[in-house]
């Protein structure tokens, strides 16, 4: 997911978002759900999304959340979710958690 943080810059576009991270998670082989990530703001759930279709410049202050359902394979699959600030030099992870992935 690193390489889609990376291209949530002022200028980039929604869709070029969404390839990034769809290039990303099919290079190792696995497949991706069409709800991707969208805007935050007054609500939870707001334009622009993270979408194949979806024209939207980005711009500093928008508020992205990035969260890519990844199918592993037929029995597995993970939700993996980062919220982004937009500034004027690329984005910022908002969260605080560690991303490392834990297997129990």
């Amino acid at each position: 997911m690193n390489e889609a943080a990376e291209a949530l810059k002022p200028g980039a576009v929604a869709c070029d978002v969404f390839r990034v991270l769809k290039e990303t998670i099919e290079s190792k082989s696995w497949k991706m759900d069409m709800n991707t990530g969208h805007s935050q703001g007054l609500d939870i759930f707001e334009p622009p999304l993270i979408s194949a279709f979806d024209q939207t410049e980005l711009k500093p202050g928008m508020v992205i959340v990035l969260h890519p359902r990844v199918f592993i394979s037929p029995k597995a699959n993970v939700w993996v979710g980062n919220t982004y600030l937009i500034t004027e030099t690329g984005a910022v992870c908002l969260n605080k958690a560690d991303d490392k992935l834990a297997v129990i």
